[in-house]
């Protein structure tokens, strides 16, 4: 089953909709979907084990007993422009940049407790729970292709858009295994792994705000590329790009501005470093060198 919410916002100088944050839930748990526009109303629909509330910008998941002979998934999807919360059953909050596909089971099991990240980029907060029969801690794990990475109570920050060729794990607070093949490495506050096809490797000096910084609902550019940056943009305001005559101008870009103003001002911002010209038409930027000084 899918379903699908809207909410409106404005990225250019018009009003527009979001293209809809999908859920896909398993038939047989409860949820209770919010109706639109606030109206506080809710339309029940039987699916097993749960209960879903959805309100403006977060998904509440309250599991309920499950009595099915099999693991059932949800799965969570943000189109481009989009951002959304979920919380899970174990109370574990989950944010989910643009263009991110999760998918969990309707309930957890009193052993494990594992999501998979499909593609996208994740803040997890994750609460802690233990067994009831054992009191032992339950642990957390996320599967991200051919990396696991597995908490027990934390904060951390999970990068894997499919244009990258690294899958980036970020602790902020707790503590963190991320496993690829057959090793296992562990990572302290401020630590990030980056997980190849090939290899792992750990980056010990990490800018925090700048990895956490579209959690805070903000672009922070810390000499990136133009080609990493045009890809942010392309993903939160649901923009192709193009770079005149093939030609992408070799610079790099630091500072910061919020992901809710119009594109417009982006552009603006980073038109003014005089390191390449932007236009916008329709929903496309076109890129150029800029022309070279008069003499």
């Amino acid at each position: 089953m899918k379903i699908s919410l809207t909410k409106t916002g404005k990225r250019f100088n018009r009003d527009w909709i979001f293209r809809n944050v999908t859920y896909e839930f398993i038939s047989g748990v409860s949820y209770a979907i919010t109706g639109p526009n606030g109206s506080g109303k809710s339309t029940l629909l039987q699916v097993i084990g749960g209960a879903v509330a959805a309100s403006e910008g977060e998904l509440k998941y309250e599991a309920g007993k499950n009595t099915a002979t099999h693991v059932a998934f949800n799965t969570l999807s943000t189109p481009q422009g989009g951002e959304y919360q979920i919380i899970l059953s174990d109370g574990t909050r989950i944010w989910l940049n643009a263009a991110t596909t999760l998918r969990y089971p309707a309930s957890f099991s009193d052993k494990e407790r594992v999501v998979e990240l499909v593609e996208g980029e994740a803040y997890f907060e994750v609460a802690k729970q233990t067994n009831p029969s054992t009191s032992e801690r339950i642990p957390f794990r996320v599967q991200v292709k051919n990396t696991v990475v597995e908490v027990k109570g934390t904060h951390f920050n999970i990068n894997a858009y499919p244009e990258t060729s690294q899958i980036k794990t970020t602790l902020l607070e707790g503590l963190v295994d991320v496993k690829f093949k057959n090793k296992t490495v562990a990572i302290q506050p401020g630590e990030q792994t980056a997980t190849t096809t090939n290899d792992i490797t750990v980056n010990k000096d990490v800018d925090l705000d700048h990895i956490i910084a579209w959690q805070r609902g903000e672009f922070d550019f810390n000499q990136n590329t133009l080609p990493e940056i045009m890809a942010q943009l392309s993903r939160w305001y649901d923009v192709t790009v193009e770079y005149k005559n093939g030609e992408i101008p070799s610079v790099h870009f630091t500072g910061g501005i919020r992901r809710h103003v119009e594109i417009s001002k982006v552009l603006e911002m980073l038109q003014l470093t005089g390191a390449a010209d932007f236009k916008l038409q329709d929903r496309k930027v076109i890129i150029s060198s800029p022309p070279l000084p008069k003499n």
